[in-house]
């Protein structure tokens, strides 16, 4: 399973092409100058959170296995149920402010609600942030 991966040098910024789209049509808005580069890469992680929904849906840092059964309730559970919720998620991310030639590792929330960072020297916290990201 190949996908597309695309690299532009000049916002320093890196895309997946994914099955569906048009690779032609993205390629025609790239400038003639462009230093951009276009590469196929395997990217065997597309399809994890189908085949380890508990790594993903869980919310806790440890992960173990389960049975494909259970599997398959976690993600119905999440995806279908009635009560149809975003999970939380946490991590590390890199981020580059406006006018910064260089990217910094920040901690970022993922909550229905937006996607938040925790400024540097803050503690991880569980309440709301006012740092959401404009995207």
């Amino acid at each position: 399973m190949f996908h597309t991966h695309s690299l532009s040098l000049s916002l320093s910024s890196e895309r997946i092409f994914e099955d569906h789209e048009n690779l032609v049509e993205n390629l025609l808005n790239w400038t003639r100058d462009s230093h951009n580069k276009l590469m196929f890469i395997e990217r065997i992680e597309k399809y994890a959170l189908f085949k380890n929904p508990q790594n993903y849906l869980l919310g806790r840092k440890e992960t173990s296995e389960m049975a494909d059964r259970n599997k398959e309730a976690l993600l119905e559970e999440c995806f279908c149920g009635s009560s149809v919720s975003v999970p939380e998620i946490e991590g590390i991310l890199w981020l580059k402010d406006d006018g910064k030639k260089s990217w910094k590792k920040r901690y970022f929330l993922l909550r229905a609600s937006g996607i938040y960072y925790v400024p540097k020297g803050k503690a991880k916290v569980s309440h709301p942030l006012n740092t959401p990201i404009d995207c």
